[in-house]
């Protein structure tokens, strides 16, 4: 007798193109592929709703999340008949107490992904309250889950985020090796680009590698940081242009190809980075990453050779250990790419999320 296919709701009320929506939309990739029917309630108009047509997920909106909204909600949850709501922002928790009421059985899952105000007065008692009707809450990084234990009654527990394999993967046996060392994501202050230039400047000006030289590259479109921006911080710490910085402030449609060829990945944020998905995605192409520590950056180094975090380190002692690192990453072989690949697979696909999840629900 065959097992009836299980059904995942998923609420989510964000409306910008953020971690959280990156989340969610893995999530829901990730439960489908372990054969779950999941439909992707996303608010309507938003980024998510786009993103999630694309993705080919059967995509319900929603109008709007806010007690406007009930009847919608009410209706969703009628129509769908989930076994689980799955939410990920305070208004759609709420509303998922619906769920409760039309269907007793309903489990209801709510995802954490925001930074925890740990001294804030009362905050134990108002999470226990907003979440008294939740059977599990997940979160993406074990810290966040550590912080959050004490002030739950029920679970607390970590899905790290997946990937799509598909296209995050090692093409470093394919094409040559570049020379660039590359930091991928939006341009912003939060992602530490001027600060890493300087410890670039710093590496580049005591090179002693003949052979070849690096080079940082850029990548990301401008957010709260313009091109200028980074054109200026580089003329003060003393990059040239071209050759010893390339900026690419565009979507680029080879990026599987970049990040496996690639010297090394950058993750230079100063704040943030709960949700490690650049990191993520260097390690399933194949490439070591060096990282700030920032957030839950030094979790995603969750083997020995996925590479180094350089927190807490002093200006000197980080660029001493990067040029070291730089040089060894340059000359690996591509069976050592393809393990490492192979390793952050286990870690980080949707294959792995999807199935982290089934065992938690």
């Amino acid at each position: 007798m065959m097992t009836p296919q299980r059904t995942a709701l998923h609420l989510l009320s964000n409306r910008w193109n953020s971690a959280i929506t990156e989340y969610a939309l893995s999530a829901a990739m990730a439960l489908k592929g372990q054969g779950w029917r999941c439909v992707f309630s996303p608010l309507g108009d938003s980024p998510a709703e786009s993103r999630s047509v694309g993705l080919g997920l059967e995509t319900k909106s929603v109008p709007r999340y806010s007690a406007g909204g009930v009847l919608e909600v009410s209706k969703l949850l009628q129509d769908v008949k989930p076994d689980v709501i799955m939410t990920y922002g305070g208004p759609e928790t709420l509303l998922a107490r619906i769920g409760r009421r039309l269907n007793p059985g309903v489990k209801v899952v709510r995802f954490r992904g925001h930074e925890v105000p740990e001294g804030q007065l009362f905050f134990k008692e108002r999470h226990r309250l907003s979440h008294s009707h939740c059977d599990l809450i997940v979160t993406p990084a074990s810290f966040l889950t550590e912080i959050l234990r004490p002030a739950s009654t029920c679970p607390v527990e970590t899905v790290t985020l997946g990937v799509d394999a598909e296209k995050y993967r090692c093409r470093d046996f394919d094409v040559s090796r570049s020379r660039d060392v590359v930091i991928l994501g939006r341009l912003d202050p939060v992602k530490g680009h001027k600060e890493f230039m300087k410890t670039f400047a710093t590496i580049l000006r005591a090179w002693s590698e003949p052979s070849w030289r690096p080079r940082l590259h850029i990548i990301g479109e401008p957010a709260n940081l313009s091109v200028l921006h980074l054109q200026q911080s580089a003329a003060e710490a003393g990059l040239r242009l071209e050759s010893e910085l390339k900026i690419s402030p565009v979507r680029v449609a080879n990026i599987s190809e970049i990040l496996s060829t690639a010297v090394a990945g950058v993750v230079s944020s100063i704040g943030s980075e709960i949700i490690c998905r650049v990191a993520e995605e260097f390690l399933m192409c194949g490439t070591p990453i060096a990282v700030s520590g920032a957030g839950s950056l030094n979790e995603v180094l969750a083997e020995p050779g996925f590479g180094i975090s350089w927190s807490g380190w002093s200006d000197s002692q980080t660029a001493e250990t990067l040029d070291g690192f730089f040089k060894s990453s340059f000359g690996e072989a591509p069976a050592t790419r393809k393990l490492r690949a192979d390793q952050a697979r286990r870690h980080f696909s949707y294959e792995a999320m999807g199935q982290r999840l089934i065992s938690l629900i």
